[in-house]
């Protein structure tokens, strides 16, 4: 037996790279912990991942591995950190509320979006030298996924999945304005009620999923946010969708029934990528992003709640975090 043992540990360590996450595609980045939704993720440019969580905290993950670090606590009546979103270098967004995981739904009035500004940022400053409020947000159900249409104007979007709908910022003016369309509802007798959720911006267009009516879109817009054409349906029938990444092909790599990894290609064809309904490799998941550094630019981020097996007992499976995945 030790033999036996010996010798496939020598033929792992002669496997190329590629060749040993073929044998275990999925890997632990961080474990946070047993009940902690993690509802977001972004990575700095420093290859850093941040995780928003829906608790007040903001993590930061080493890549390498290793426990999370707190970079700052939101204060009362926050509970939670849905979407994140960067605008100019290591100046973030977030959308945050009095959210419950529980019912996935936000208080009446309570949602908000603040911005971090990581460059500023010292673990003995008081959070109020690199984070502020932007603007309150009691039009919106609850805040959920982020995207960037213009940097340096300070225009972002932000989704309504319990809404309907998706809203436009300018972070710089708190100016508002929002988008509601059929493809964006979420249906009747659903619990809990998840229209448009995921939303990244590429190419002149908003490439969203809407996850009760298990759509993946693509809609043409503005340099404002303001459609120009009618929506895209380029996938359906694949699950349920939550947020996702785009390669530079605008392939997605999408977070499938808060299990799967299920990667949409342009003309529409499907197929899962990894984990899956007997799996508890992606508990959870709700999002993803690549790195940003040479050396995981093909590695996807993941972020995971634990996998609770039904959205109002808590009984979640594993602990949330990061985990990653080679594409």
């Amino acid at each position: 037996m030790f033999f036996k043992s010996f010798s496939s540990y020598l033929l792992v360590l002669s496997l190329p790279y590629p060749l040993i996450w073929a044998l275990d595609p999925v890997q632990s980045v961080s474990e946070i912990g047993l009940g902690i939704w993690v509802e977001n993720l972004a990575v700095r440019y420093t290859g850093q991942i941040l995780a928003a969580s829906l608790e007040p905290s903001l993590y930061q993950i080493d890549p390498a591995g290793g426990p999370p670090t707190v970079l700052m606590n939101f204060p009362p009546p926050i509970t939670g950190i849905a979407g994140i979103t960067e605008t100019l270098p290591d100046v973030f967004y977030l959308a945050v509320g009095n959210i419950s995981n529980r019912t996935i739904s936000a208080s009446p009035g309570t949602m908000s979006v603040w911005e971090v500004d990581l460059n500023q940022w010292h673990p003995d400053l008081d959070p109020k030298y690199f984070a502020r409020k932007v603007v309150d947000f009691p039009e919106a159900t609850m805040l959920d996924g982020m995207t960037t249409l213009n940097a340096i104007e300070g225009l972002i979007l932000i989704t309504d999945p319990v809404g309907g709908a998706i809203w436009s910022l300018n972070v710089e003016t708190g100016a508002k304005q929002n988008i509601q369309l059929p493809f964006m509802k979420s249906l009747d007798g659903h619990i809990p009620a998840l229209g448009v959720n995921g939303i990244k911006y590429a190419d002149g267009a908003l490439y969203c999923t809407s996850t009760d009516q298990q759509l993946f879109v693509r809609l043409p817009i503005d340099a404002l946010g303001v459609p120009t054409g009618s929506p895209i349906t380029i996938a359906s029938g694949f699950g349920q969708p939550d947020d996702f990444a785009l390669d530079e092909a605008n392939n997605a790599y999408v977070a499938v029934n808060a299990n799967s990894l299920v990667l949409i290609q342009p003309n529409g064809d499907f197929r899962t990528l990894a984990g899956g309904d007997s799996s508890t490799a992606l508990a959870g998941i709700t999002g993803a992003k690549f790195g940003r550094n040479k050396h995981d630019q093909k590695i996807l981020y993941v972020s995971k709640t634990g996998g609770s097996s039904s959205y109002f007992t808590g009984n979640f499976l594993v602990p949330g975090g990061i985990s990653k995945v080679l594409i």
